[in-house]
């Protein structure tokens, strides 16, 4: 048995030129995609040597190619698939702002506070919420799911305001 040799070649090359159009445009694609990134996780702060209320932080990080405007940020309830937008966030950007490629911002929720809110909408054990965040052309960004104890974050909203009804000094 013979191998025709022009024959693998041919393949050969056929099979290379599919993979690099393939990804010449994957990577076309890239570039015109967006590539935001959005977290939602629970932390306190630390200032200096005394911590902080607990926080939520809402995260956006652009790992695109190009700058994107964001326009809008929010809690999103997947379970009744409620918006709660944020009007005037608390961030270290000013929204609405344009976020450089490989950069982030930062969007912070009193934790005591937004429990409560949920707690008077009648979210009273447990909630899952996730963040959003919206740009100029109307898409949106969703962040990992995070679990909020609303009842165990509004009980010691209420501790914080009357420590002697909870046994406090």
């Amino acid at each position: 048995m013979t191998i025709n040799w022009e024959k693998v070649i041919t393949i050969l090359l056929g099979i290379y030129g599919a993979g690099l159009t393939t990804y010449t445009i994957w990577d076309k694609r890239r570039d015109r995609n967006p590539s935001i990134k959005v977290s939602l996780a629970q932390g306190i702060p630390l200032f200096g040597n005394r911590a902080g209320d607990p926080m939520l932080t809402i995260r956006a990080s652009n790992h695109g190619e190009k700058e994107i405007k964001l326009t809008g940020v929010g809690l999103y309830l997947p379970k009744t698939k409620q918006n709660a937008p944020i009007f005037q966030p608390r961030s270290d950007r000013p929204f609405p702002c344009v976020l450089p490629a490989g950069e982030s911002c930062s969007v912070f929720l009193d934790l005591k506070d937004t429990a409560q809110d949920m707690l008077e909408q009648g979210f009273t054990e447990r909630v899952k919420l996730r963040a959003y965040i919206g740009d100029a052309a109307d898409r949106r960004y969703l962040s990992n799911t995070f679990v909020l104890r609303t009842r165990e974050w509004a009980a010691w909203t209420r501790r914080a305001a009357n420590p002697h009804e909870s046994g406090g000094v």
